[in-house]
């Protein structure tokens, strides 16, 4: 039997795609993996479809979570419809143009690339071997992604976040593959749950460092609470909100990404209208701009004046 190929985008919801793979063809015997960054994807699956006698390796490649060109996209039709290899592209942030392609998998963006690859799995009959269980189970799991991503975030969904954040991205793919292998659902062990104490344990005295530092600034006729931070985000916003109620906006200021994000609690703010000032963007709840190099100039002139 020949292999497959994946060719994955950054973020949760696509190392979650490569997991159900990784289950499906037999831990990487059957699957070779390419994992491409926004800025190169387009040189490697270039390089790939340049290489007819590597193409032919390969059965399936897929292409999941990484954005592709028209050109490209007309070479891949040209492999797709007339040569031996399938190929079969999923990304809920793709252009709708892409659509008319037939290896284009059409989805939007509310649904997780984990549960549109889980489906096709099922239909494809992948996963016909295994115990029956785990196709109930399979469905289950992403579903919590595609809830993720929509920020409808459930308890057990931000504890696997948060082992993802803990273990790294290679250790998280074998470890959750192994347990989709071996169980009919996806249960944390005992270690899990000792790990995830710990790291409660150290975002809530995160939270509570963070949220004593917070200072007031006014955004035209909003009251700001603004802090710095760079993980907990949406926890330390909830936890000022609580104890300011005053402040209509709440702005957490992260200097190694050099992003701020917004969050509001109140019906009469638009966070996505502040962001957007600030050459970002959002919803009404929470949004984010960047943070402009001339203000990164302006705090260092005045620490080191």
């Amino acid at each position: 039997m020949k292999k497959k190929i994946l060719f994955r985008g950054p973020g949760f919801d696509n190392i979650n795609a490569e997991i159900l793979l990784s289950h499906a063809f037999n831990h990487f015997e059957l699957l070779d993996v390419t994992h491409i960054n926004n800025v190169m994807h387009f040189e490697k699956i270039k390089e790939f479809l340049n290489n007819p006698e590597k193409m032919v390796e390969y059965d399936t490649v897929f292409i999941i979570g990484a954005d592709i060109s028209e050109e490209i996209a007309q070479d891949i039709h040209m492999y797709n419809d007339y040569g031996e290899v399938k190929f079969v592209f999923i990304n809920n942030k793709a252009s709708q143009e892409l659509s008319k392609y037939s290896f284009v998998i059409t989805t939007d963006n509310k649904q997780s690339n984990a549960a549109v690859i889980a489906k096709y799995l099922i239909l494809e009959e992948h996963l016909s071997d295994r115990n029956p269980l785990i196709e109930g189970s399979i469905t289950s799991y992403t579903q919590h992604i595609t809830d993720y991503i929509n920020g409808i975030e459930h308890e057990w969904t931000k504890n696997l976040h948060e082992l993802f954040n803990f273990y790294g991205t290679e250790y998280f793919v074998s470890y959750v593959t192994a347990k989709l292998d071996h169980y009919d659902r996806f249960l944390f062990s005992e270690h899990d749950k000792a790990i995830l104490s710990s790291l409660e344990r150290k975002k809530n005295q995160y939270v509570r460092s963070t949220q004593a530092n917070v200072k007031e600034y006014s955004i035209g006729k909003y009251k700001v609470g603004v802090v710095f931070a760079e993980q907990y985000i949406s926890e330390i916003a909830k936890a000022i909100h609580e104890s300011n109620n005053h402040f209509d906006v709440i702005a957490v200021i992260n200097m190694r990404t050099g992003k701020v994000s917004y969050r509001t609690i109140h019906e009469h703010v638009d966070c996505g209208f502040i962001a957007n000032y600030f050459k970002g963007g959002g919803s009404r709840e929470l949004a984010a701009s960047p943070v402009q190099t001339e203000a990164v100039n302006a705090l260092l002139n005045t620490v080191f004046s």
